[in-house]
């Protein structure tokens, strides 16, 4: 009867391992779907800082990285100047996208020439 019992608690407890194991797949599964989403989106606003010429520290703190390590890099000053000046460059970007887009919505409304001369002669024929 112990040998059985015995049976019956490996059984129960391979059961829930092979449960967790399965959960621990699920979680890296969905994991790296998320780390392949946000390097896609990553990699796409990377590319539009660079379309708009600005530079960018590719350099991202992993867990790897102390944070004494980060701290010997940048003194608190610096790490406030370089995001002051990034928040200035991106500020610039933000101006000129509105600006085309401005100016795309302005040709958008401009009637063509071949519009222009049909309002004009509709005009001089009413």
């Amino acid at each position: 009867q112990k040998s059985e019992e015995l049976i019956c608690s490996l059984t129960q407890a391979r059961d829930e391992a092979v449960a967790a194991v399965k959960e621990r797949d699920r979680e890296l599964e969905q994991r790296s779907d998320l780390a392949r989403i946000l390097t896609q989106d990553r990699d796409r606003a990377l590319a539009t800082l660079r379309r708009h010429g600005l530079q960018v520290d590719t350099h991202i703190p992993t867990r790897e990285d102390s944070a004494e390590q980060a701290d010997q890099d940048l003194s608190a000053s610096e790490h406030i100047q370089q995001l002051q000046q990034q928040n200035l460059s991106l500020r610039a970007v933000i101006h000129q996208m509105r600006k085309q887009m401005e100016q795309l919505g302005g040709e958008m409304a401009e009637p063509t020439p071949n519009q222009r001369q049909v309002v004009e002669t509709h005009d001089q024929n009413g």
